[in-house]
């Protein structure tokens, strides 16, 4: 990767490691369809703004796979992952969202005609300790709905290992401003109809609105305007790695704003994962 891309990288991951600060101040307000709503909904107009104020191509022929992508990449993910965030920390959260570059290497393998050997081999067995570590060893109780929630989060990485692979696949030389309005959008329109089922909990406060505001327009409209490029440029794998970074920031942002604790079985966890991962890149 260049220079650039590396840095398009950390400041993904900085303000994708705050989305789960935000989620946390959030989703128990709103509910978590709402939340994910809230959020594809503000950053899709914005990036349209944007986009026809900068009479920027667009490309709307592609518009099923910019939905199919979208779907899979923000709208179910976010509502998982907000609904995960009503129990779990958002370090915890982070952590376990680490494992989309597994699911990125195995979905590619086994639907996309990737390559298999030891070194992917032993990452996976080294990811899947480093879950069963950060879940084992975890502070929180054992309940239905700690594990639903560790389910929700290891279902969205696989959303997100699963999209990746059909965005390098399907969206090879489409503009990234086009595939970030596109999969807002269309994720929008398909948790539009999970609404009515999942309804806030409470009136938002001042500080819920800015979190949202901050939600929409930095960790996604901002975010996947740079997530889309890094994705074209560098290929799925490699994108896919920004979320090794983001627990680090998580981790911190949520020591600094929300009092949670750097513990070192998250530390542990969070190695063994990353650990793993650069064992499936090999």
């Amino acid at each position: 990767m260049t220079r650039a891309d590396w840095l398009r990288l950390l400041f993904l991951s900085a303000i994708w490691g705050a989305s789960f600060i935000f989620y946390r101040i959030i989703a128990p307000v709103l509910g978590a369809v709402w939340t994910a709503e809230t959020r594809v909904v503000l950053a899709g107009l914005a990036l349209l703004l944007f986009a026809v104020l900068t009479k920027a191509k667009l490309e709307p022929e592609r518009w099923r796979w910019y939905g199919t992508i979208g779907v899979l990449n923000s709208g179910i993910p976010f509502a998982l992952i907000a609904f995960a965030q009503l129990k779990l920390t958002a370090s915890m959260a982070a952590i376990l969202n680490a494992t989309t570059p597994m699911w990125s290497v195995l979905i590619g393998v086994f639907a996309f005609g990737g390559k298999f050997n030891q070194f992917k081999a032993i990452g996976l067995l080294l990811g899947v300790l480093g879950v069963a570590v950060l879940v084992g060893w975890s502070p929180l109780e054992p309940s239905l709905q700690t594990t639903l929630s560790i389910l929700a989060m290891l279902t969205a990485t696989f959303c997100y290992g699963l999209s990746s692979n059909l965005a390098n696949r399907f969206l090879r030389g489409a503009p990234p401003l086009g595939a970030a309005v596109g999969s807002q959008l269309g994720s929008s329109l398909a948790l539009a109809f999970l609404l009515p089922f999942d309804l806030p909990r409470a009136t938002p406060s001042l500080t819920v609105l800015v979190c949202i505001l901050a939600l929409a327009l930095v960790c996604t409209a901002v975010a996947y305007i740079l997530y889309f490029r890094l994705l074209l440029d560098v290929g799925a794998v490699q994108a896919s790695t920004v979320t090794l970074i983001v627990p680090m920031f998580s981790m911190l942002w949520g020591t600094l704003f929300l009092g949670e604790q750097i513990t070192w079985v998250k530390i542990l966890a969070c190695a063994m994962i990353i650990g793993g991962v650069r064992f499936i890149n090999k």
